[in-house]
């Protein structure tokens, strides 16, 4: 058991140390120098044991004087690489679709929707809410027909918070640190609740609107909790 725990390490740290080189061989000179001096991993005889010991076991291969990572290593590397370049893109979409909106919020200011919303969050709250991913919300469900709307939605906690918003029982009820401890005693929106209604927009922005002007209307009769 201490052996097949001792070979992962090694693995690992073989992996480790090619995602940070990012370069298909290196000397063996050079390659000690890169874990010791500039990674700061181990000190230089502690570095040449562990080169020794990936060499032997076949987590790197040796050719012609230079150091290359194994196939198994390289396969691993490439999922990776695959991997991480999907996390890129998603980034990239997130930060564009935020720019969207954002544009949009600024563009269409005076519209009845953003004016409605903007009753119950400040610039700062609206701000906030853009910077949340659509992909943070999760079993978002609306029946209109009944006035409900629930969801939930990854935050800070380890378990997801809770956002319901019942018509008929004029109640908008979540559980985040921010609507808890401020916004539910003003009657307001944290962004949760603010990218909450951004995202059900684009399907259901009169019904949004004719809730919006509901609570507004008799904001003294909803109870935030």
């Amino acid at each position: 058991m201490k052996e097949n725990k001792k070979l992962k390490n090694i693995r690992e740290l073989v992996i480790y140390i090619w995602k940070s080189l990012d370069l298909p061989s290196i000397t063996k000179e050079n390659l000690l120098y890169y874990i010791s001096f500039e990674l700061f991993l181990f000190k230089p005889n502690k570095t040449i044991q562990i080169v020794n010991e990936a060499l032997k076991k076949g987590f790197l291969i040796e050719k012609k004087g230079y150091l290359s990572a194994s196939n198994s290593i390289r396969s691993e590397l490439e999922k990776w690489q695959i991997a991480e370049g999907d996390r890129v893109d998603q980034a990239l979409n997130e930060i564009k679709n935020r720019a969207i909106i954002q544009n949009e919020l600024e563009s269409e200011k005076h519209s009845s929707f953003n004016m409605l919303l903007k009753e119950f969050a400040d610039q700062n709250i609206l701000n906030r809410a853009v910077t949340i991913s659509k992909n943070a919300f999760s079993e978002v469900n609306t029946n209109f027909n009944r006035g409900l709307i629930t969801a939930q939605v990854i935050g800070s906690n380890e378990s997801p918070y809770k956002i319901e918003i019942n018509v008929n029982k004029k109640k908008i009820s979540h559980n985040c640190h921010d609507f808890a401890t401020r916004r539910r005693n003003l009657k307001k929106f944290c962004k949760h609740l603010v990218k909450l209604f951004l995202i059900l927009r684009a399907d259901y922005e009169s019904e949004l609107e004719d809730l919006l002007k509901k609570v507004r209307n008799d904001i003294d009769l909803w109870e935030f909790t």
